[in-house]
């Protein structure tokens, strides 16, 4: 359908294709939809779909399932359903990929920019993509980052958030203690830190009054109050560098993240005041 020009409306679940161009056709057994240049309404199924949009402001729906949907060119609506589902980005070069509304909908979702070659600031706080290459995306119920090739900037909310910056020097950002205690529903995870990639934890230093670098917890060791300090633990997948900050002993507010791998951490990975941050990171205004 990749090279129609008028508006298809594919249902993989009712299985049913129609448009002006190729009449009503039935569809059995298909995964993959892949839309024209018109603007299209996509529906998948039950299983992992792929479906594509193509040009034009598409609309597409993953229902069940652990789904890829890909917008493309145009403003384009999509949303997940249930399963872990993936919003990939595409690059055209020359021009963004429109301004998407996405909405993950249930299961543990992930805006997947790794095609981008420039930087994107992706905010699963504030729910929002932008970049010279994406446009800028409005994201609700997204839970997962993947940044691409430059020098990007990922931020979590309060949600378990796993993020992956790419190449580049990345900057991980956690804004506020309720973004590393999620609720006590789980811990977030930086699932690729290479060198030149940084925490930061400035806007949590900032509210509390300060953090400084207390390097490698060993074991006994009590965590001391308002130090970032981190240890390693094997989990059935591999090994991970825990990192942890005591904000206060009685109220027992011990906030942890994960990042993947064994990591000897130092000062120079964090940005633990507002002065430290790349003169390109966007300022917080709140």
């Amino acid at each position: 359908m990749s090279s129609l020009i008028q508006t298809v409306l594919a249902d993989i679940e009712v299985g049913i294709a129609e448009g002006e161009e190729i009449g009503e056709d039935r569809i059995e057994g298909f995964e993959i939809i892949l839309g024209g240049r018109g603007d299209d309404r996509i529906s998948g199924g039950r299983g992992d779909d792929l479906l594509a949009g193509g040009g034009g402001d598409d609309r597409l729906r993953g229902r069940d399932g652990d789904d890829i949907l890909v917008g493309g060119a145009g403003d384009d609506e999509l949303e997940g359903g249930d399963g872990n589902d993936t919003f990939l980005v595409i690059v055209v070069p020359g021009s963004d990929d429109g301004d998407d509304e996405i909405d993950g909908d249930d299961g543990r979702d992930t805006y997947d920019a790794s095609a981008a070659t420039q930087a994107v600031v992706i905010d699963l706080d504030r729910g929002t993509a932008e970049g010279v290459e994406i446009g800028s995306d409005l994201l609700t119920s997204v839970e997962g980052a993947v940044g691409g090739k430059g020098d990007d900037v990922l931020i979590a909310g309060n949600a378990v958030n796993f993020l992956a910056g790419g190449d580049g020097a990345d900057v991980f950002v956690f804004r506020t203690t309720a973004s590393l205690a999620n609720d006590g529903s789980g811990r977030d995870e930086i699932r690729d830190f290479q060198v030149g990639d940084r925490v930061d934890l400035s806007k949590i230093a900032e509210a509390i009054g300060g953090l400084v670098f207390g390097g490698l917890l060993q074991d006994g060791q009590a965590p001391p109050v308002h130090q970032i300090t981190f240890y390693h633990e094997t989990f059935g997948d591999g090994e991970r560098t825990v990192v942890r900050t005591v904000i206060d002993l009685e109220r027992d507010e011990d906030l942890q993240f994960l990042i993947a791998g064994r990591h000897e951490l130092t000062e120079q990975d964090f940005i633990l005041a507002a002065t430290e941050c790349p003169a390109d990171q966007p300022r917080d205004t709140v």
